[in-house]
């Protein structure tokens, strides 16, 4: 569906109804899709045409919080376990506890430089598996939810771990450091990390930001009370993209933020009805529904 320079796709069009959780576009310029109830799916954008990847495949992951890509694989994390999946689109493979995965909800996978794949999810310590080995750190001062939810890296090599309810920790590839809100953090519970180009830190929480810029010891804090454009960001919804600009998905639309020039900008998100139903009869949004006046039950998906 088209709306200026936005197209809505659907199962109107191709696609499917459905929340979709996680997005990567790979090397080939094709979409990776990944939803909450109905797998992964492709999108060509030259043949303009989806894909059922999880059908195809036969996978039994159907809930997909995480996709990245490696110089040589796509790597899928669910609600299951892992999919491992050669860039060739060939064959793939699974990896769940029977393999010596932590646990098999995967919230939000990371490659670091040195080739190590972090794996975060709720109810383990950290870890990552290197040349088909795990290694985990089960004796984290700080740490007492072990529950994680996103990793990033920095410049100089440090891994950051952000956590529901115990902050963020700071790995030098010897010694774990806990940030907590006695370090400034607005909160303790994170949803998201991210590096700028200027290698601050940033951290989302439901109720704002947190900054710690390079070499500094303390977060600056970003709320609605000193201006924040938004309220609440949703969980892993950051991102940075290949002009390293930071995005953040919130409750209240997308906002860019311009580490060079300090600037952020938003939008607002414009809704679109998909269907209706009145009485369990199914409309199109295009259709032009004419009733006699009476008691009816509508609903209407959007």
């Amino acid at each position: 569906k088209k709306n200026n320079n936005y197209v809505l796709f659907n199962s109107t069009n191709g696609f499917i109804d459905d929340n979709v959780n996680t997005l990567l576009i790979d090397e080939k310029n094709i979409l990776w899709i990944g939803t909450n109830q109905n797998g992964v799916y492709t999108y060509d954008q030259q043949t303009k045409k989806f894909l059922n990847f999880s059908k195809q495949k036969k996978l039994k992951q159907f809930s997909i919080n995480s996709i990245i890509q490696t110089n040589d694989k796509i790597i899928i994390g669910s609600t299951d376990g892992l999919y491992v999946q050669d860039k060739s689109l060939g064959a793939g493979y699974e990896l769940t506890t029977n393999d010596g995965l932590l646990h098999n909800n995967v919230v939000h996978l990371f490659e670091d430089s040195k080739k190590r794949l972090w794996i975060a999810s709720h109810g383990t310590p950290p870890y990552y598996i290197a040349s088909g080995k795990i290694t985990s750190f089960k004796k984290v001062e700080g740490l007492n939810s072990y529950d994680i939810n996103s990793i990033c890296e920095d410049k100089y090599g440090n891994i950051w771990i952000s956590t529901e309810g115990d902050g963020v920790f700071k790995f030098d590839n010897s010694t774990f450091h806990n940030y907590t809100t006695t370090h400034g953090l607005l909160s303790d519970y994170c949803n998201g990390i991210a590096t700028d180009r200027n290698n601050s830190i940033w951290v989302s929480h439901r109720n704002g930001l947190s900054e710690l810029k390079d070499r500094h010891i303390k977060f600056a804090t970003f709320s609605n009370q000193n201006g924040l454009l938004f309220y609440e960001n949703n969980l892993n919804a950051i991102h940075k993209d290949m002009d390293t600009n930071l995005w953040f998905g919130t409750s209240d639309g997308v906002m860019r933020y311009d580490p060079e020039s300090g600037k952020t900008g938003s939008k607002v998100p414009e809704i679109f009805s998909t269907k209706s139903s009145l009485n369990n009869s199914t409309y199109r949004a295009s259709d032009v529904i004419v009733k006699k006046y009476g008691y009816y039950i509508v609903h209407i998906d959007y």
